[in-house]
């Protein structure tokens, strides 16, 4: 029988003496939901409490007669109370409880169990983290950066609600942002989130800066406090060497350290941007060379910050001397061309005085030097520039050769098994040709030769005999023969030359010491572009006086001295005057050079010798006078050398060991 039945319809009211409520419970804690039914109204029903009369609802889900089988609740069985206890309450135990009356459906009315968690933690952190690789682990302190804008978060963590931060302390021109909250579906807690900030300086490294937090959960306020710590990138500056800085030379580049927090933990250097590996220090070791003039020189010191600051830096001024920078190529003077300009550049510190010369000749100052073609023809040579400061001096040439035939420098007789053909050619050589003139075979002198700036061919491995050399430009063509003997000689081909050798040696020793009582004393002078005669022999133009001074010349002296006109016009004294045209015009033939003369009237046909006035017999080979100074005819020697000749064409006793002919004017002996 129903209770309705026996009571009709019952109201909740009449049923439930008490009903549960709404509660807040701290999570871990333990609550009971109070039911409590009419025992009236129960012992109509049954007499036996442990009958299932009352149960509790979860939701919209009954939890089921007691004992309950879910964990940390459990429901009283009356035969009053019916109250549900729940121990530990977590989160996911919120919900709408209420107590059922299920054999008649009637209902307690909803009571609501929230939940609430105190926040985990109150945290502070900034944004330093991302700026600095390496924090403090110190929890008492919170860091930042000098110059940096400071965003300091104070942090409530997985609080049910959400407990909202509060900053106590402020700085100047420091701002407040926030709250922000972050909800956290899995553990049902939120994240609160209060911003301060600043643009710290260093007079705020070691001030506190405080946040906190209240709950209803906790019996307190939640208080954290932290000091500042305020980092900053290392400051340097570059220390150079105060004494002047010197090519060559090793100095010691500091970078010096103001300060840093933290502490430096290596150093970085660079040249002109480059990084110098493997250097880490704050001392810089440098081998200086020219190339470090006016280079910059920086350094970065590390210590985990974020270097704001750009590297410290200095330039280098470093004292050099001169070094070529370009110049000008080998020149080909056109004989129509006016002028010719050619060109040195150098670099140096302090700056180079830089002059031009020719043999010995100054002919101007500057980089570079024309000359004027209109006023005076060009003079094919080696032009020689000059850069000079207190630190040294560097000398480069360049050659200037006129444009004509190809002139060939090599020498006649070569004792190698490779001939070697050099030669002189502007413009460039169309032709250059090698061949045997015993087989009258062309030897080839190598596959695909660039001729443009060739100026030396050499050919290996050839055997011995007479070959010639040909080379050909758009101006015309040259040959000349050359000798190649080889390097090998047999044992009886040494021996004979070794026995020839001696006899010859013994027989020039003995002709000095007889020439050596007949002559005295012989001087050697040199005429300067002398006139060619006519063909009558005629020696009336080339008369001119030569002062010798008589302390210049001394007995017994067997090799002829050289001596420029430039010292014999100093003699004052003590001199007495000889005359070219001591020479006897009436004993001398043509003296008109050829174009194969080599310079020494040797040429077969090309000159006739001069006999001497006083009757000596001379061979073809010496163009000579002799004279006692002592005596008193006074009579002379003179050898002739011409203007185009250099010194190392002629052997010590003045004779031509070849046929050279140069395109420079040489001025010395």
């Amino acid at each position: 029988m129903a209770i309705s039945d026996f009571f009709g319809k019952l109201k909740p009211s009449e049923v439930f003496t008490v009903q549960p409520n709404n509660v807040e419970v701290v999570r871990g804690s333990t609550v009971t939901l109070e039911c409590a039914i009419d025992q009236t109204v129960t012992s109509q029903f049954t007499t036996d409490p442990a009958e299932e009369l009352i149960q509790w609802a979860k939701g919209k889900l009954g939890l089921g007669f007691p004992p309950l089988r879910r964990e940390r609740y459990s429901q009283e069985v009356g035969p009053i109370s019916y109250s549900l206890t729940i121990t530990d309450v977590q989160a996911e135990d919120e919900d709408d409880f209420e107590c059922q009356f299920t054999s008649e459906g009637i209902r307690s009315k909803n009571a609501r169990l929230t939940t609430i968690i105190a926040p985990e933690n109150l945290q502070i952190t900034s944004n330093a983290a991302s700026l600095i690789d390496s924090l403090s682990d110190d929890p008492e302190i919170v860091t930042v950066i000098e110059g940096v804008e400071a965003v300091i978060d104070c942090t409530s963590i997985k609080a049910k609600p959400s407990a909202i931060p509060k900053w106590e302390s402020s700085f100047s021109g420091s701002e407040f942002r926030g709250p922000w909250e972050v909800y956290d579906e899995e553990t049902k807690t939120s994240n609160a989130t209060r911003q301060l900030r600043f643009v710290p300086k260093l007079e705020q490294d070691g001030m506190s800066v405080q946040c906190d937090a209240e709950h209803p959960a906790l019996e307190e306020t939640m208080i954290v406090e932290k000091k500042i710590r305020v980092f900053y990138p290392p400051k340097t500056s570059i220390k150079l060497p105060a004494t002047p800085i010197l090519s060559g030379s090793e100095i010691a580049i500091e970078c010096a350290l103001e300060g840093a927090n933290p502490a430096v933990r290596e150093y970085r250097w660079m040249i002109d941007g480059e990084i110098v590996e493997h250097e880490i220090e704050n001392v810089l070791k440098l081998e200086v060379a020219a190339e470090h003039n006016q280079a910059q020189i920086s350094c970065e010191a590390f210590n985990g910050v974020e270097n704001a600051q750009r590297p410290s830096s200095g330039n280098l001024e470093v004292f050099f001397a001169p070094i070529l920078a370009e110049k000008s190529k080998r020149i080909g003077v056109d004989p129509t061309d006016t002028e010719v300009s050619i060109f040195c550049d150098f670099f140096s510190n302090p700056s180079p005085q830089i002059n031009w010369f020719l043999d010995d000749q100054h002919l101007g100052s500057g980089s570079s030097l024309i000359l004027d073609a209109r006023t005076n023809p060009v003079v094919p040579g080696s032009y020689r520039c000059i850069a000079e400061n207190e630190l040294g001096s560097s000398a480069e040439e360049i050659l200037v050769v006129v444009k004509g035939p190809p002139t060939i420098t090599s020498s006649n007789q070569q004792s190698t098994s490779a001939l070697m053909c050099e030669f002189l050619s502007e413009p460039a050589p169309k032709v250059v040709e090698i061949r045997n003139l015993e087989t009258n075979e062309i030897i080839e002198i190598g596959e695909n030769v660039e001729f443009e700036n060739l100026e030396i061919v050499k050919v290996e491995n050839l055997p011995i005999g007479i070959y010639e050399c040909k080379v050909e430009n758009d101006f015309g063509s040259t040959s000349a023969r050359i000798s190649l003997y080889g390097n090998g000689l047999g044992a009886s081909t040494k021996l004979g030359i070794i026995v020839g050798v001696l006899v010859v040696a013994i027989a020039m020793v003995l002709f000095s010491l007889i020439k050596m009582k007949v002559i005295s004393n012989t001087r050697r002078f040199k005429l300067n572009q002398l006139p060619e005669n006519d063909s009558n022999g005629d020696l009336e133009s080339n008369r001119r006086s030569i002062v010798i001074s008589k302390p210049f010349l001394q007995k017994h002296q067997s090799n002829p001295l050289h001596v420029l006109d430039s010292q014999l016009d100093a003699i004052l004294d003590n001199h007495v005057e000889v005359r070219y045209s001591d020479i006897n015009p009436s004993d001398s033939g043509s003296t008109h050079r050829s174009a194969a003369d080599d310079g020494y009237a040797t040429e077969s046909g090309s000159n006739n010798k001069i006999a001497a006035s006083i009757g000596s017999n001379f061979t073809n080979y010496e163009f000579e006078q002799t004279s006692n100074p002592n005596s008193a005819s006074c009579q002379t020697k003179l050898k002739v050398i011409w203007d185009d000749s250099l010194p190392e064409d002629f052997e010590t006793n003045g004779f031509f060991v070849t046929n050279y002919r140069k395109q420079r004017s040489i001025s010395q002996v």
